[in-house]
């Protein structure tokens, strides 16, 4: 058995010692999925602090915590679209695309229900939705719905 052949029964099918690699499995690029989120929401909620807003605005909190709840429910959709996309090879470049968009996007919605960097926070989370939608567009290697029969 060569390593090419090695690789493919260890890492599934579509994968090869040229075109994959062990850090790029499903489970990996999940796992990075998970813990950039995760780190991302630590990281927004070090940085901001709503006290100063709630004191100087208080009425604008409510509409933009509202916002961010609706952001937070696109991420989580977002998300879970990876978590299914990722069950297959995709390629790296691709692979990092949508990691780092979907991670913006969290930190994004973390900072806005922060109340904090909220022009910067709101950029941040539409390029990061565009280029999930950029890198998905451009995704041939997709799973796809096949016609039966």
């Amino acid at each position: 058995m060569n390593l090419s052949a090695l690789a493919r029964v260890h890492l599934g099918p579509g994968y090869s010692v040229s075109s994959g690699s062990a850090f790029a499995t499903p489970a990996w690029l999940r796992l990075m999925l998970l813990s950039g989120c995760a780190a991302a929401v630590a990281l927004a909620a070090l940085i901001g602090d709503p006290a100063a807003y709630l004191a100087s605005d208080a009425e604008l909190a409510t509409p933009l915590r509202g916002m961010a709840l609706i952001k937070a429910g696109i991420v989580l959709t977002a998300i879970s679209a990876l978590w299914w996309r990722l069950r297959r090879p995709v390629s790296t470049r691709l692979a990092l695309v949508y990691l780092v968009g979907t991670w913006w996007m969290v930190a994004a919605s973390m900072l806005i229900w922060q109340l904090t960097l909220i022009p910067m926070a709101a950029l941040t989370f539409h390029v990061g939705e565009i280029a999930l939608l950029l890198a998905a567009w451009r995704d041939w290697e997709a799973p796809r719905r096949t016609e039966a029969g």
